[in-house]
């Protein structure tokens, strides 16, 4: 296999770089959906496909990327989470 050949089939560094960046972004933006999902079915005690359906037609009423719509379920949930009381010292 001659230098000029291999060249052409390597891509450059940067762009090798980018679509890792952009895979890992993908990934992360996957788990952050799934995980939203996974808070509907377990809130509303409805299947997965229910959830998708759910947080899709959730994303387009409000004109949102389903990430953003992930993101938003979420940031509800820990709203809505009671929040830990610390037990007060007593005196002695």
């Amino acid at each position: 296999m001659s230098g000029k050949s291999h060249r052409k089939t390597c891509k450059p560094l940067a762009e090798l770089r980018a679509e890792i960046d952009r895979l890992k972004l993908e990934l992360e933006e996957k788990r952050v959906v799934e995980k939203a999902k996974g808070l509907i079915v377990n809130t509303k005690g409805i299947t997965e496909k229910e959830a998708c359906d759910l947080l899709e037609s959730f994303s387009t009423e409000h004109n949102k990327t389903l990430i953003e719509a992930a993101e938003i379920i979420l940031l509800g949930n820990r709203l809505l989470k009671p929040i830990p009381r610390r037990k007060a010292k007593r005196k002695q």
